[in-house]
C-alpha cells in the first residue's frame, strides 16, 4: 500500500499543504512515505487508539533508524483497555503520556524538516475512507507542537506508572 501513497500524495518538496481523502493506504504507510523523504526524524504521535500492527511498524521504523526519537500521547482509557499493548508501546517510545486525548496528529521533525499530519485515522487498521492534511510549513508545526506540549503537562507519564513510581520525591 506504500505504492498507493506514492501515487496519491505529492512529494513533500512539491507542496507545502496537501489533503487526502482515501481508503487506499494505512497511516503507517503515509508515515513511512514522509520519513523516506525527510530521513531520520523525531516523531510526536497523538492518538485515541493504537493497534499492535501500527506499533510493530513503529518498531520497524525505529530499528531501521527512520525514527530517532518517539513520543506518544494516547488516551488513558485506551491504555487501560489495552494494557499489554501499552506496555509494548512504552518499551519503544522515549515518552508515553496518557490523558484525555482524541486528537490524531503526527509531528515529524529533524534539522531540515518540520512536517505536520492531522488525520481522522487512529493508529489502527482503518479499512474505511480517512481524511487528512499534510503540511510542511514550520509555523504550523511549531503551533501544533506548542499546543501538544501544553497539554502534555496535564498528562500522566506512563513510564512512572509502569515503574511503580509517580516521579515525585
Amino acid at each position: 500500500m506504500l505504492e498507493n501513497v506514492r501515487r496519491l500524495i505529492k512529494p513533500l518538496a512539491c507542496s507545502k499543504v496537501q489533503a487526502y481523502f482515501s481508503s487506499e493506504f494505512q497511516l503507517y504507510h503515509l508515515l513511512e512515505f514522509i520519513l523516506e523523504q525527510t530521513g531520520s526524524a523525531n516523531l510526536v504521535l497523538t492518538t485515541f487508539s493504537v493497534s499492535e500492527e501500527f506499533v510493530r511498524k513503529l518498531v520497524q521504523m525505529k530499528n531501521s533508524g527512520l525514527i530517532s526519537c518517539l513520543a506518544i500521547v494516547a488516551d488513558h482509557r485506551t491504555a487501560v483497555k489495552a494494557l499489554r499493548l501499552t506496555l509494548f508501546t512504552n518499551n519503544i517510545s522515549e515518552e508515553l503520556l496518557l490523558g484525555n486525548n482524541h486528537a490524531k496528529v503526527l509531528l515529524i521533525q529533524n534539522k531540515d524538516w518540520k512536517v505536520s499530519v492531522v488525520t481522522s485515522q487512529n493508529q489502527t487498521r482503518g479499512n474505511r475512507i480517512e481524511c487528512g492534511m499534510i503540511c510542511t510549513l514550520p509555523e504550523i508545526y511549531d503551533d501544533l507542537l506548542s499546543d501538544v506540549q501544553r497539554e502534555q503537562k496535564k498528562m500522566i507519564d506512563a513510564n512512572a506508572i509502569f515503574a511503580g513510581t509517580t516521579g515525585e520525591d
